[in-house]
């Protein structure tokens, strides 16, 4: 056997047996040719690849990114670590990280890409951890900063104001001492639901620590703050009439609003409404003598 035939036997082999994906496409957009790696990635035969246009198996909202990547390959522009989805056979997608070298004399593009899919999913998971709050599947308080300076910024632009609420939960000592701390996060997990359920979609909702939430919504109205409050009054009301409740819930609530044409930090408004947050829970305990949770039946 020759020199030249034994390379390529093992530029063969090489191709056969790799376990990354390996293919050539032509400047007309077209496979020429694919590895098995194909097949035991994306579950597609590899005979159904060839001379089928590479785009037709790209996720409809990469297709842009994915052609005007293309276009800097047939000008000759290598491309390192490019990302898009690919569809599998399950008509799920699999996220796939390409490197492609044009050889234009060939008018042909020598391509390599790796399932970085769990890679992805993985840093998906660890960025939601970082601004999630674990027990109740709020934002957290790094994830409201950061959410809520984007929101302050989005107010600026639009000319509007922006509202933002702090609450804290009464009697969150007592319910852990006389049911125990299971109960107590019971309670915020609740208190979670509800605020989740009586603030919009658009509207930030966040945990930032114990038994304290806070909330953000763009607005252009400081009145809008007494709508809320009655609200979640009139919610917490209803709620605590159902017998099966073992203890009455409640929230001290304060708030502090930006118009649209004050400059002021979010930290800023957060230590207004905490301040007037813990006004109201001075209300609250002038309001009732202190009386023990009871049990239900």
């Amino acid at each position: 056997m020759t020199p030249v035939r034994q390379a390529e036997k093992e530029r063969d082999r090489l191709f056969l047996y790799s376990i990354d994906m390996l293919c050539i496409i032509g400047f007309d957009g077209i496979f020429k040719r694919v590895n098995p790696a194909f097949y035991k990635t994306l579950g597609v035969p590899e005979e159904d690849y060839i001379r089928k246009p590479f785009i037709d198996f790209v996720h409809p909202e990469d297709k842009a990114s994915t052609l005007a990547e293309f276009s800097k390959l047939r000008s000759s522009i290598p491309s390192v670590c490019f990302e898009n989805r690919c569809r599998h056979l399950d008509d799920s997608y699999r996220t796939l990280s390409w490197t492609a070298h044009p050889v234009a004399q060939e008018q042909l593009i020598y391509a390599v890409a790796r399932d970085v899919t769990e890679e992805r999913n993985m840093k998906e998971t660890m960025k939601q951890m970082a601004y999630q709050d674990t027990l109740t599947g709020l934002y957290n308080r790094r994830g409201f900063l950061n959410a809520s300076e984007r929101m302050l910024k989005i107010a600026y632009r639009n000319k509007m104001g922006l509202l933002l609420m702090m609450a804290d939960l009464d009697n969150m000592k007592m319910i852990n001492d006389q049911f125990g701390h299971p109960e107590g996060d019971s309670a915020l997990i609740t208190i979670a639901r509800i605020l989740r359920e009586r603030f919009r979609e658009s509207d930030l909702v966040a945990r930032t620590g114990g038994d304290e939430f806070l909330a953000a919504l763009l607005t252009n109205s400081k009145d809008q703050s007494e709508v809320i409050r009655k609200n979640l009054e009139n919610t917490f009301a209803e709620y605590n009439k159902k017998p099966k409740n073992q203890y009455p819930l409640a929230l001290s609530i304060g708030f502090a609003f930006a118009s649209a044409d004050m400059r002021i930090s979010i930290d800023d408004l957060i230590t207004q409404a905490d301040q007037a947050m813990y006004a109201c829970k001075r209300q609250h305990r002038l309001a009732k003598s202190a009386q023990p949770i009871t049990k239900g039946n």
